[in-house]
C-alpha cells in the first residue's frame, strides 16, 4: 500500500523557514503533551494515517501561531487531491433534470 503524506510536510516548509513546527513535532512525545493530546493520535498525523481536525489545527495554531484556517485549507487541498486521484473509478450518471433521477 502506497504510504499518503498528510499536511505537514507542506506546513514546515511553508510556514515556518526555521523548521520550528518540524522540529518540536519530531519529538512525538514532548509535543503531544504540550499540545494535549494523545502520542497515538498526533503519531498517526505525523504520518499521513489520519487527518487534520479542528480541534487539532486549533491547538497548533495556539501552540506554533500557524493560523487554524490556514491548515483547515492545506487539508482541504490535501483531501481534494488524493480524491481526483480515483475520479476515473467513481461512475456516477449526470442528471440534468429531476426527470432523470427517477429514470
Amino acid at each position: 500500500m502506497a504510504r499518503t503524506y498528510g499536511i505537514f510536510e507542506t506546513a514546515t516548509n511553508t510556514y515556518t523557514a526555521d523548521g520550528e513546527i518540524g522540529r518540536s513535532l519530531s519529538a512525538t512525545g514532548a509535543a503531544a503533551a504540550a499540545l494535549r493530546v494523545s502520542r497515538p493520535a498526533l503519531s498517526s498525523l505525523l504520518n499521513g494515517g489520519a487527518d487534520l481536525s479542528g480541534d487539532m489545527a486549533l491547538r497548533i495554531e495556539k501552540a506554533f501561531g500557524v493560523k487554524m484556517d490556514t491548515l483547515m485549507r492545506m487539508q482541504s487541498s490535501c483531501d481534494i487531491a488524493q480524491i481526483r486521484k480515483l475520479e476515473k473509478k467513481i461512475r456516477v450518471r449526470r442528471i440534468h433534470s429531476p426527470a432523470d433521477i427517477h429514470a
